[in-house]
């Protein structure tokens, strides 16, 4: 799934070329793979090339993106909040920050070192992210991967054992 955070209003570049699509499209086709596409709510500048059998924009028959999670194998994102949840699945991710530069400078800042505290792997460019896509089984099983993946995955979720919805229970509860 690719899940790209909102831009405020600047003008954007795509993240993709037509050529791009129809590229990864002809090799998700092959592999017998789908990309599905789910833009941030507020987000309605990103292109989408349409007419794909293999890469399906779903974003306005999925309000939350958090009910996509657990269905897919893998998450490409740029700045989106969602890799702390998605880390909990144990799926890799793939960091595409294809507008860093004017995403910092025109739309917003970034609490934490993006390169420093994110896991990776990180790319900016269309033809890295199809090497990553196509050696995902490769780089994900890496050690020093996983040990920079669990490292996020602790840093940023203190609680992972699916008690979480007690424990606020719980402390709602001793609020009367």
């Amino acid at each position: 799934m690719y899940a790209p955070t909102f831009r405020d209003g600047y003008a954007i570049s795509m993240p993709f070329s037509d050529k791009f699509y129809l590229k990864l499209n002809r090799y998700l086709k092959v592999k017998n793979q789908i990309l599905l596409i789910k833009k941030h709510p507020v987000e309605k500048k990103i292109k989408i090339l349409t007419g794909l059998s293999n890469i399906i924009d779903v974003s306005k028959d999925v309000d939350d993106v958090q009910e996509l999670l657990l269905c897919v194998d893998a998450l490409i994102t740029d700045y989106s909040s969602t890799t702390s949840d998605f880390v909990l699945t144990n799926k890799p991710i793939m960091f595409y920050p294809y507008d860093y530069d004017s995403y910092t400078k025109n739309c917003r800042s970034i609490f934490y070192d993006y390169y420093q505290e994110l896991p990776g792997p990180f790319v900016d460019k269309e033809n890295g992210l199809l090497k990553l896509i196509k050696e995902i089984d490769t780089w994900f099983n890496e050690p020093a991967y996983h040990n920079r993946y669990l490292d996020f995955k602790n840093k940023f979720n203190k609680y992972q054992d699916g008690n979480s919805c007690k424990r606020l229970l719980k402390y709602l509860s001793s609020m009367n």
